[in-house]
């Protein structure tokens, strides 16, 4: 996951995306997860991986606390 100012064209190459990625609103969205203990990666272009050894209770807890977290990161520049 990654916030963006604006669209991204992946056809463009990795440079392009990384252009359109919003650094300090993914660094928002990482302390306030974390602060939830939620952990992820600090890199915005760092993919996000489920398991099996995640349950549907530790999915939905992960899905309330990145939408709670998403929710107080301010708007992009």
């Amino acid at each position: 996951m990654s916030l963006l100012r604006q669209p991204a064209d992946l056809s463009r190459g990795l440079r392009a995306a990384v252009r359109a990625m919003d650094f300090a609103g993914n660094r928002a969205l990482q302390i306030r997860a974390q602060e939830r203990g939620v952990y992820f990666h600090p890199s915005p272009i760092e993919p996000w991986f489920l398991s099996t050894a995640h349950s549907t209770e530790d999915l939905d807890r992960v899905a309330a606390v990145v939408r709670d977290a998403l929710a107080g990161v301010p708007a992009s520049r």
